[in-house]
């Protein structure tokens, strides 16, 4: 990273949340990155819509990036929970599609397991 602009005055100081600039991770872009960074980094991507009280535009976006990425998409949802998102794309991108987060889980072992 450069250290350029407002990041010029922490050179050469450890990063800790005390010496954070105030508001830093709070910023869209910042959010938007460190979404997309934890989405590259993780070998599975878990997807919780039980009970969602409104469709995520952000939540599509990030199936449709872990799938660019070729991520596994496990989805936790139920047919009810599906209908409030009303998308083609999470059925479609979605690996597996499950009730709990214990299906969930054993999915991820499963994939993540050698020799199964």
């Amino acid at each position: 990273m450069r250290h350029e602009g407002h990041l010029a005055e922490m050179r050469g100081v450890p990063i800790e949340p005390d010496n954070l600039p105030a508001g830093l991770f709070s910023q869209s872009r910042m959010i938007v990155d460190k979404d997309f960074l934890d989405i590259r980094t993780a070998d599975v991507i878990v997807v919780n819509l039980r009970e969602a009280k409104i469709a995520s535009q952000g939540t599509l976006i990030e199936y449709g990036f872990a799938a660019a990425l070729a991520k596994p998409i496990i989805t936790i949802a139920t047919p009810e929970d599906l209908k409030l998102h009303k998308s083609p794309f999470i059925p479609v991108l979605s690996t597996a599609i499950v009730a709990t987060l214990e299906e969930a889980a054993a999915i991820v072992n499963s994939l993540l397991s050698e020799g199964l």
